[in-house]
Formats: C-alpha cells, structure tokens, sequence
C-alpha cells in the first residue's frame, strides 16, 4: 500500500498525527493524588517533634508547611506559651482523630475524679453517691430520675431531704 492511496477517514488519521512507536500517548502520565495540607502538616509537625533542635535549626525547609512546623516547634521548645499550647492542641486534636485512640482513666485520675465530685458536692456527696449506688444496685429507674430531677436545676448536690 502506498501513501499515495491511503485515504484519511474515519478510525483512519493522518499519517503524521498517529501515536508513535516507543512515545506514550500521556508523556506526563496520571497525576498523583494530593495530600491534603492538614495531613501534611501533622506528617511535618511529628518528624519536627522528633527532631533534635540543632537538625531544626540547621533544617532548610523545601515547602512553607515544613517551615511553618519546623518554627512551631522551636518556637514552642524556647519556651513560649503560645507555641506549646498550639503543638499540644494539635497533638490532642489529632490523637482524638485517631480511630484506634480510645480514652482509658488510670485508677490514679479515677480517685481524682471522685475527690473532685466530693469537693464539688461537700457534705451531700457521700449521701447522693449511697442513693445513687442503691438505685443502681435495685435497678430502680424511678429512683435514678429522682436523683436526676434533684440535681438538674441545682448548682450543687441536693440536700437532705430534697429527693
């Protein structure tokens, strides 16, 4: 066949516009995904955090993210307040993000926890905290809505006779 007869149609380009041998049809291939800019400054902000603070002085960040992190962390290690409040938020923030992250009270922060209530109820608390444990031992709903109704409205715990 020569050039002379082939004639260009349809599902037949020219000649010069066909795909040629060895060169892809996408030279510049699929785009890789973009990471979202959060992610990318919680991937930074962990490498800076595990840096020394020599290697982030020293560090020449390639991206404004990077640098953004990089001087959060000094900052926050010369000791300003601002800049370890804001790490310790983001650290808070993405340990809540975090699926396998569950909440676990140590027996330390339970005892705490019920130094507080008993500071914040005064001499009530020991008498709520019977009621509530009876309720709860019976299986009374009638008792625990009781309970409930006598402390919604109140700022601290009932008194005495108020249940």
């Amino acid at each position: 066949m020569t050039d002379d007869s082939y004639q260009v149609g349809y599902g037949r380009p020219p000649v010069h516009s066909r795909f040629q041998k060895g060169r892809s049809g996408n030279p510049g291939g699929k785009r890789r995904p973009q990471i979202p800019l959060r992610e990318t400054f919680e991937v930074v902000l962990t490498e800076c955090l595990n840096a020394s603070e020599g290697v982030l002085r020293n560090l020449k960040a390639e991206n404004a993210i990077e640098a953004l992190a990089c001087q959060l962390v000094l900052q926050a290690v010369e000791g300003r307040i601002s800049a370890q409040k804001l790490v310790l938020a983001l650290l808070e923030k993405s340990a809540c993000g975090n699926s396998d992250h569950r909440e676990t009270r140590t027996p330390r922060d339970a005892v705490s926890a019920a130094e507080e209530f008993r500071a914040l109820g005064g001499e009530n608390y020991d008498e709520f905290n019977a009621r509530f444990e009876k309720a709860v031992a019976s299986g009374s709903v009638e008792q625990l809505l009781a309970l409930a109704a006598g402390t919604q409205n109140a700022n601290e715990f009932p008194e005495a006779g108020n249940f």
